[in-house]
């Protein structure tokens, strides 16, 4: 037990890292210098952190309206979704389809009845031996 958690927590680790790395390392890249970015050695940390990159980034792309942008799309997009969803229940509702399971439920409900009538029966069975027994001779 204990050999296969490790293993799968050494396989999401390494899963993780691997994942993980490439927004770091694009994250990190967005501090150097343009003559950091691509060096002949690579290296994960800057030499020099500079801030100049995003602050020149209003300047050279509308940031604002690209965020601005990213909600009204995201916004339709989740009502339309939503909207779209609750007519397709509420239509899935009115046609009330049978369950997936229905010809089990309609098997076990005759096998119930099945059961019941066979019971019925040695019950009826049963109280007319014991009333032609206590009959016996009285006639």
């Amino acid at each position: 037990m204990l050999g296969s958690q490790a293993g799968l927590y050494f396989f999401l680790g390494i899963t993780s890292f691997i994942m993980v790395t490439p927004f770091l390392w694009v994250f990190l890249t967005s501090f150097k210098r343009s003559t950091d970015i691509v060096p002949e050695r690579p290296q994960l940390f800057p030499p020099v952190w500079i801030l100049s990159h995003y602050l020149k980034l209003p300047k050279v792309a509308p940031f604002v309206r690209f965020f601005v942008n990213r909600i009204i799309v995201s916004g339709a997009s989740t009502i339309l979704v939503a909207t779209g969803s609750a007519a397709c229940g509420y239509v899935g509702r009115l046609r009330h389809y049978p369950p997936a399971c229905a010809h089990r439920l309609s098997d076990l409900q005759d096998e119930n009845h099945r059961r019941r009538r066979i019971h019925r029966d040695e019950a009826l069975t049963s109280d007319t031996v014991t009333q032609g027994v206590d009959n016996f001779g009285k006639g």
